[in-house]
């Protein structure tokens, strides 16, 4: 039987030409700054009274894979004012900051950049601790650490042995105690 690395060489030649994840060609602490403002811009939506009366929805933000759906969904809400959307606005941007960092790793298709997209995200992870960007760590650990990747066992057994540490640490930082 195939391991899952080998099935997703074989089914992502058929499904794309080539992706090639566009984190491999920027400095990590580079996207982490840019991660860093978006994250920023985000929470800044977030008021006061949506914190101290707890209202909010997380109906638009749970089922949103993409950004673009979850604004047409967003749109629809806003139209009662009585309602901030700061909250769901960034349940909505971990989800899909989430699902895009498991997507950089499981489209690219040629096994030594999978390996050098974890190694990169593990990276970007660390920068963002470094910022004090809680946030976007949170999300590219959980990424790194959701079993669709998890199981990829040839593209981790390219990963440094330092990065997989590195990782190890990240994912008991953001651990409850």
């Amino acid at each position: 039987m195939p391991t899952v690395d080998e099935q997703l060489n074989a089914h992502g030649a058929q499904i794309i030409d080539e992706h090639y994840p566009f984190v491999l060609s920027f400095p990590s602490s580079l996207l982490a700054q840019q991660f860093t403002l978006v994250e920023a811009e985000a929470h800044s939506e977030i008021h006061f009274r949506e914190l101290l009366e707890m209202k909010w929805s997380h109906d638009a933000a749970s089922s949103c894979r993409s950004w673009p759906r979850f604004l047409q969904k967003l749109s629809k809400l806003e139209e009662d004012d009585s309602i901030s959307h700061g909250i769901e606005i960034c349940a909505a941007r971990s989800s899909i900051m989430t699902s895009w960092a498991i997507s950089q790793v499981v489209l690219t298709t040629k096994l030594e950049e999978r390996a050098r997209t974890v190694q990169k995200l593990v990276h970007i992870a660390n920068e963002c601790q470094k910022l004090g960007n809680y946030a976007t760590l949170f999300q590219l650990t959980v990424a790194l650490t959701n079993p669709v990747l998890t199981e990829l066992h040839q593209t981790w057994a390219q990963v440094p042995a330092a990065d997989i540490a590195l990782l190890r640490d990240l994912e008991a930082l953001i651990q409850p105690a």
